[in-house]
């Protein structure tokens, strides 16, 4: 039986001053930040897995000329605005390469034919593309409209939470390649069905994202900028080069937090005890709710959590001697809603996009995603017939050499312990009046991790701005003094305004900022 604090069974304890819960890009910034500001602060990072890096995951595959190289099976991407990344790349020496985005991309909607465009999501008969067209213009003009620090304010946000996104299109598009577009953009951005997903969320995510169709570009400023040479995995590795290894304590899940007056107590699976005077937990909602904590979360906060879902995402490369699809005159884009399927047990073909992701020494590699419902679905057969079933829907648009790979790794993020799925999480209509909550204080505890951002939240770029909002946080109670005007302005004087009152405020500027 696994002891907790309450059992009074363990008596040594390990002293802190600020405990952090989760070893992603997220809780490792928060450290790093913390440890630059003050090296004499006592820190230590608790990690439920065997591996550092939460949602980012990069591993060796073969390429041509016999070489084995680097790709990522989660987080990838890095853009111009991503400013929090950005120097975070740079202060740990991580280079960027540019994305390939030139040529056509093929795209499957409406009907089970692949059809070629050039400007994304538009493609289809042109009656499709102009209500896709005319759909964009609209979402991106809510999304001006939107203050993802307070979702609420907007004039109609009660009806816009009130009704999921399949609504939405259903009642803005009129034919079925239109609403398929949109339905597999849902999939792309959330690993979920547009049934799921409340339309004030996906407003205001688009709006942490500087727009909805940033979210999916290759050029300047769109999420698909830049890769990060050797993988984004080495993100966290360098961190904790930087921070030290002995810092770190792996593969021991936290099962109990309790606070009192002066400290926060955190209990493991392996019965050991921490004690702090802050808290920064930085793991996916979903993961919160497997933490007994007393006292007990906020009746809303709880609640909010609950509704909090994961997606879901097989991700999977496979390389090739050469880019072929780039000789064809192909990007190596494709969005596909599912189309025609062989197998009787799932009701679409697997793909749901795909892209190029050769390295920068020309290692010829694609990358792609099954997911939400066809993708688990897909997850359920064995993985020779799954690849078997990507491999070959591609044939029809690019030829037989697509069965010929050098190599092939997926990654089912849904089985990954302590993350729940990917690429996000989510929140279904209802909810957005509590949103507020992810990011409050309770007590000794601080929130990190990509969700809790409000800025390119559920990216890479989110989950560095989260854990640097919270290393303020807690600087702020711990050593106010190293705190500037920068620092408050950086997190956003109404965040920190909610943080500590007007009155505590005031006071804190008047004495520390003069």
């Amino acid at each position: 039986m696994t002891q907790r604090i309450s059992d009074g069974s363990i008596n040594s304890v390990d002293d802190t001053n600020v405990l952090v819960i989760g070893a992603g890009i997220s809780g490792l910034t928060a450290a790093f930040e913390l440890l630059q500001r003050d090296s004499g602060l006592r820190i230590l990072i608790l990690e439920a897995k065997d591996r550092v890096g939460g949602r980012t995951y990069t591993v060796p595959l073969k390429t041509g000329e016999g070489r084995s190289e680097m790709f990522d099976l989660g987080g990838t991407w890095v853009s111009s605005l991503h400013s929090h990344l950005l120097r975070l790349l740079a202060k740990l020496d991580l280079e960027i390469y540019p994305q390939y985005c030139q040529g056509r991309i093929a795209g499957k909607a409406g009907i089970p034919v692949w059809r070629t465009f050039e400007y994304f999501p538009l493609f289809g008969p042109w009656y499709a593309r102009y209500e896709v067209y005319r759909l964009i213009q609209k979402i991106e003009e809510l999304v001006k409209e939107m203050d993802s620090t307070d979702p609420m304010c907007h004039k109609d946000a009660d009806e816009l939470d009130s009704m999921t996104m399949e609504t939405f299109l259903t009642r803005n598009l009129y034919t079925l390649a239109a609403r398929d577009i949109i339905r597999t953009i849902v999939r792309m951005l959330f690993g979920a069905e547009s049934t799921d997903v409340s339309v004030l969320f996906f407003l205001v995510h688009s709006q942490s994202s500087y727009g909805f169709l940033n979210q999916f570009m290759s050029s300047t400023k769109g999420i698909r900028e830049f890769r990060i040479k050797g993988g984004a995995q080495q993100i966290s590795q360098k961190l904790v080069d930087k921070i030290g290894k002995q810092l770190i304590m792996l593969d021991d899940p936290v099962v109990e937090i309790t606070q009192d007056d002066n400290f926060v107590y955190v209990s493991t699976a392996g019965s050991k005890l921490y004690r702090g005077e802050r808290l920064i937990i930085a793991i996916p909602p979903c993961e919160i709710l497997r933490i007994d904590f007393h006292p007990p979360l906020p009746t809303r906060f709880r609640h909010l959590l609950q509704r909090f879902l994961p997606g879901h995402v097989t991700q999977f490369v496979v390389t090739y001697e050469q880019p072929f699809w780039r000789h064809k005159g192909y990007s190596g884009q494709i969005l596909d809603y599912g189309g025609i399927t062989t197998d009787h047990d799932c009701s679409a073909g697997p793909l749901t996009m795909m892209c190029d992701v050769t390295t920068e020494n020309g290692g010829a590699a694609l990358m792609g995603q099954l997911t939400s419902i066809p993708g688990l679905e897909w997850s359920e057969k064995k993985s020779s017939a799954r690849r078997e079933a990507v491999l070959r829907s591609m044939v029809d648009l690019w030829g037989p050499w697509v069965m010929r790979p050098l190599d092939f790794c997926e990654k089912n993020w849904s089985e990954e312990k302590y993350v729940g799925g990917c690429p996000r999480h989510f929140l279904g209509p209802g909810m957005m009046a509590w949103h507020h909550f992810i990011r409050k204080p309770f007590l000794r505890i601080h929130w990190a991790g990509t969700e809790t951002a409000n800025r390119w939240t559920g990216y890479m770029n989110g989950a560095v701005q989260a854990g640097h909002r919270a290393t303020v946080e807690v600087l702020y109670e711990l050593r106010p003094q190293i705190l500037t005007a920068a620092d408050l302005e950086s997190i956003g004087y109404a965040h920190f305004n909610n943080l500590v009152g007007p009155h505590k405020l005031l006071h804190y500027i008047s004495t520390h900022l003069q």
